[in-house]
């Protein structure tokens, strides 16, 4: 998971008793609250959705469904 420091201390703030593992805090948030730099557009990148942005970087379903269909 990769987080945004502001989310994570909302989540705290709500749950205290919960415990996290983040693989990355980011502290820097865009003006539409979103991690910057971050992973670009989770929603399209999950579901493989086409965009200009990540049409460029090959999801890691694609990835690997390609690899075992290949002989």
């Amino acid at each position: 998971m990769i987080s945004a420091f502001k989310g994570l201390q909302n989540v705290f703030k709500h749950f205290p008793d919960v415990s996290l593992v983040s693989a990355q805090v980011d502290t820097v948030l865009d003006d539409q609250q979103r991690i910057r730099p971050g992973i670009g557009d989770f929603v399209q990148r999950f579901w493989n959705a086409p965009s200009e942005q990540n049409s460029k970087v090959p999801s890691a379903r694609t990835s690997v469904s390609h690899a075992f269909n290949e002989k």
